[in-house]
């Protein structure tokens, strides 16, 4: 019997990503170069469909990605696939918003997820309070040492995170920062 794939197989859709960009990081070469950084910023969009780039009127070129080290393997990759070309990378951006009504800004938030074993718990409490976060859930994983803590952390406040809490807890600890697509209101006071 002779089957006609033509009309059992389905074409290949674009995949939808749940998450998206919430901060970017300019990129700079000599204008010598500039071949070569545009053909590895192409490259790098064909192999992450989750980075996005923009080039801006005056030729900035800027990445965006969904987290830190999203973006730190994005320049990572840039540099491979260019070549290892030299190329000046800024401090990231983080994305902001307006409400329409009250003018109000918000901001991106993540969804983090910490496991510790309780010894570590006022290690991970200290850092959630010093990233100004809010704590939602903990729970005690029967059986083990370990407690699952949720807590929400603005996207500002998470470069570092994981440096931190595998610092502040001698390697025990580990944190997983989630996008959600959830922006929350600014306080006014952080922008001072």
């Amino acid at each position: 019997m002779m089957v006609n794939l033509e009309n059992i197989a389905s074409p290949i859709h674009n995949m939808k990503f749940t998450v998206s960009p919430v901060m970017r990081v300019c990129i700079k070469c000599n204008s010598s170069d500039r071949a070569k950084l545009l053909k590895g910023l192409d490259l790098l969009h064909k192999s992450d469909l989750m980075a996005e780039y923009t080039t801006t009127e005056s030729g900035e070129h800027f990445i965006a990605g969904s987290g830190e080290l999203h973006l730190e393997m994005c320049v990572k990759d840039l540099r491979l696939y260019s070549r290892n070309l030299e190329i000046d990378v800024s401090d990231p951006e983080v994305f902001y918003r307006e409400t329409d009504l009250e003018e109000q800004f918000l901001e991106p938030v993540y969804l983090v997820e910490f496991q510790a074993p309780k010894r570590a718990l006022p290690a991970i409490y200290h850092i959630i309070n010093e990233r100004k976060g809010t704590q939602f859930e903990e729970m005690h994983r029967q059986g083990t040492p370990l407690v699952n803590i949720k807590a929400i952390i603005s996207v500002k406040e998470s470069f570092g995170l994981s440096s931190a809490v595998k610092d502040k807890t001698d390697g025990q600890a580990s944190s997983q920062c989630v996008d959600w697509g959830r922006y929350d209101p600014l306080d006014p006071d952080s922008w001072i």
